[in-house]
């Protein structure tokens, strides 16, 4: 069976909205050889835009307290999630 049409419109409407929010990033990523839409939409994906650090800064002029709160909450949902992981996976590969 190959891909139906209408599979094939969302992958192009996909990689269109991955474009454009690449474009929105003004990153260069995509000019490195071998950074395809989808890879350079990955990548930002994980590291996020590279002004973060001066989204910090700016945070941390405004909101000290704000801050440290955000960054304490999502410091202990990594924890619990990685937790989580490591349990599932324990017990996944218990014998």
């Amino acid at each position: 069976m190959g891909v139906r049409p209408r599979g094939d419109r969302q992958v192009k409407d996909n990689e269109a909205e991955m474009r454009e929010a690449i474009a929105a990033t003004r990153t260069t990523l995509t000019t490195l050889p071998g950074l395809d839409t989808v890879l350079a939409a990955k990548v930002l994906g994980h590291i996020g835009d590279l002004a973060v650090g001066a989204t910090l800064r700016m945070a941390w002029q405004a909101d000290r307290r704000a801050l440290l709160a955000v960054a304490v909450s999502e410091i202990g949902q990594g924890i619990a999630a990685a937790a989580s992981l490591l349990a599932i996976n324990a017990v996944m590969h218990a014998r």
